[in-house]
């Protein structure tokens, strides 16, 4: 079975959102690690599955969180492609990730 089938395969769908949310992020981590496209995209089909959740506050400004560790997961993928690009999708994409974590209302919560 290939890496891409074996990330494919990985659900959330069962778990309580705090192992969900620690399942994403050793996910995210392991992306980065690998510096594997293939599992920052499934991380964030992962991410975007756990928003689609009632989640508690804190949990919710953490996804955000993952998110921008993803963003940045991606930025790093495409460095060398268009380090000098005047536009960086990726970056705008992690900062208002990592703004849209501490202006949540759950932020206050983490640790």
């Amino acid at each position: 079975m290939s890496e891409t089938t074996v990330i494919k395969e990985l659900n959330i769908d069962g778990l309580s959102d705090v192992d969900a949310l620690n399942e994403i992020g050793c996910l995210v981590d392991a992306a980065y690690d690998a510096r594997s496209t293939a599992r920052t995209d499934r991380a964030f089909i992962l991410l975007d599955k756990l928003q689609q959740r009632e989640l508690a506050p804190a949990i919710a400004a953490h996804a955000y969180y993952l998110y921008a560790n993803a963003w940045e997961n991606r930025r790093l993928e495409r460095v060398q492609e268009k380090s000098w690009a005047w536009e960086q999708p990726e970056t705008e994409a992690q900062v208002l990730a990592l703004r849209r974590a501490v202006t949540h209302e759950g932020f206050k919560h983490l640790h």
